[in-house]
């Protein structure tokens, strides 16, 4: 079968500008491209269940695409992971700052019923600098995925297989959103000023901050520079 003649599914997270930029990448390459976005909380959409081909990319996707969805790829599913293989799951770009990494990168792999385990396809690493905040790593890794993208689906083009690494996830560091929100965000008054400086630098990114509970109620730290 020619690529550009299968049918693929392509799921992404709504509004965000390298997703745009990787469906026009496959939409120019594909004629048959049937695309989905979403945000957290979403609910997957009935056309999903409905939607039989070839392929299924999953694009910096908020959904956790059901196996029987899956199993509607003939040839395969495909999730771009904006995180390398030893940081699985969510908040990946706060613990790799919170936890001191050196190295940070992005993964594509092949999709099953549990999240981020699938057989990895290819990888690209790079960095992380002392100067590195949520930010500019997101940046960083969100341009890297972008390149990613483009190079598996010009392999598909191309009539290649896909490359198959040798590289396996790290189960041990996987983490949810719900980790984040009520472990690494808090501030509690028993803290270093160490351990305080490497919760801010981890969580402080727009409105995803830092916060300090006293009698149930939530304060959040204001964004600002400080002394």
């Amino acid at each position: 079968m020619n690529f550009q003649d299968a049918k693929i599914l392509f799921c992404s997270k709504s509004g965000d500008e390298n997703c745009e930029k990787a469906l026009h990448f496959l939409e120019q390459n594909c004629s048959n491209v049937i695309a989905c976005r979403g945000d957290w909380g979403d609910d997957i959409p009935p056309e999903m269940f409905s939607w039989t081909g070839d392929y299924i990319f999953s694009y910096m996707s908020k959904w956790v695409i059901p196996e029987s969805v899956l199993k509607r790829a003939d040839s395969c599913a495909i999730n771009f992971h904006p995180a390398p293989p030893s940081r699985p799951g969510a908040a990946c770009v706060n613990y790799a700052l919170y936890d001191g990494d050196n190295e940070y990168g992005v993964t594509c792999h092949h999709m099953t019923s549990k999240v981020d385990a699938g057989k990895i396809i290819m990888t690209k690493k790079f960095p992380i600098l002392g100067s590195d905040n949520v930010s500019s790593l997101l940046n960083r890794s969100h341009n890297k995925l972008l390149e990613l993208f483009i190079e598996i689906v010009s392999i598909l083009i191309e009539g290649k297989d896909l490359p198959d690494s040798k590289e396996i996830w790290n189960r041990t560091n996987f983490h949810t959103r719900k980790d984040i929100n009520e472990k690494l965000r808090r501030i509690t008054a028993d803290i270093s000023r160490e351990e305080f400086d490497k919760r801010v630098r981890a969580t402080l990114f727009e409105d995803w901050r830092p916060y300090v509970l006293i009698h149930g109620v939530r304060f959040i730290m204001e964004n600002k520079d400080r002394d």
